[in-house]
């Protein structure tokens, strides 16, 4: 039992789930290596949609991508569509034929090279979102050092207010970023630079914020902190926080009830039982299986939250700013900024 548990924990701490998609937890664990994870959705947005297929492996680390699977989404109207493998265990729905639209149902169908053969299933897509605001605001926060100095720090604080819709809904929030990194600029003839990057990753994962019709008294939601963000040098230009809402389904937004409860417990992680845990997925021909995940069909809405340079009143370093005679000893980040994860030359239509 504990074994089992150990092993639910290690995927929900590690997950960098759907749309978001960002930073994953970490959690030590000593649990055994093998269960599928399953990590992927569809929304009302415009595709593709991703899907990261892996297996746990055995300690505090992500789960190791799944190649070469087949994956099939289908509607409720028998509409269907495959997935694409763009990279190690990461799949993309282009989303041309099967395209998530309100009161519709969708589900996946796996098969691995090995021929064991997965589903999901089916989630139904809500219509129902809360009308919501978002804004950011500078704090400080007070530290002692390992030495016992007492010192401050400068903090970025993300909060929000929703008032949510009169229909039943069952929501979720979370942060991700994006930001625009300029590589280092190096004196030349043509006096060009190089392009700048944009940058997507998420905030942090470990802060999920539920809200639902049902469990609320009232329908307001008022200055509720989603995130905290110290700032560095991703901040020298323009930088975007994307706080997103889902609308879900009961089950999924039972499921990452159960998850939160597990990221904010503060006893023995065994007191949950592992029922809890259990997503969408299961292996067709052994239903016992423990399989991780869960594949959601989700209303969704963004606001980006900009913060540009001029905002943090205090010094930040810039390890790409060209020094006479510094040579290339720069970062290599700061010579091919395509170099970082998420990076592209392509400046999302919203980014100002």
């Amino acid at each position: 039992m504990r074994k089992t548990q150990y092993n639910a924990l290690l995927f929900l701490f590690i997950l960098a789930l759907t749309n978001g998609c960002k930073d994953p937890f970490s959690f030590n664990t000593n649990a055994s290596s093998g269960q599928l994870t399953v990590d992927g959705g569809i929304t009302n947005l415009p595709g593709p949609y991703r899907l990261k297929l892996g297996r746990t492996q055995g300690t505090a680390r992500a789960p190791g991508g799944v190649t070469g699977a087949t994956i099939i989404a289908t509607d409720d109207q028998g509409l269907q569509e495959a997935y694409h493998e763009v990279a190690e265990g990461t799949y993309e729905l282009p989303g041309t034929t099967i395209h998530g639209a309100p009161g519709r149902t969708y589900f996946i169908d796996i098969v691995l090279p090995s021929g064991a053969h997965y589903q999901s299933v089916p989630d139904k897509l809500p219509g129902a979102l809360a009308k919501d605001s978002a804004w950011f605001k500078l704090n400080t926060v007070n530290l002692v050092s390992s030495e016992g100095i007492p010192i401050s720090r400068p903090v970025i604080d993300i909060f929000f207010n929703a008032k949510l819709p009169t229909a039943s809904a069952y929501l979720r929030w979370n942060v991700d970023e994006v930001y625009r990194f300029y590589p280092t600029c190096f004196p030349n003839p043509f006096n060009s630079c190089p392009e700048p990057c944009y940058i997507t990753q998420a905030v942090s994962l470990s802060k999920i914020v539920l809200a639902s019709t049902k469990d609320l008294a009232g329908n307001q939601l008022s200055n509720v902190h989603l995130q905290q963000r110290e700032p560095d040098n991703t901040f020298l230009s323009m930088h975007y926080f994307n706080v997103n809402q889902y609308s879900l389904s009961e089950a999924a937004h039972t499921y990452w009830k159960h998850v939160q409860q597990l990221t904010e417990h503060t006893g023995s992680i065994f007191d949950t039982p592992v029922a809890n845990l259990k997503g969408n997925v299961f292996n067709v021909n052994d239903p016992k299986e423990v399989v991780y995940g869960y594949f959601e069909a989700a209303g969704s809405k963004t606001i980006h939250v900009g913060v540009a340079r001029g905002y943090l009143p205090f010094e930040l370093p810039d390890p790409c700013r060209f020094k006479p005679g510094f040579g290339t000893a720069y970062p290599s980040t700061c010579l091919n900024c395509l170099s970082i994860e998420n990076s592209t030359h392509v400046q999302p239509a919203w980014f100002n």
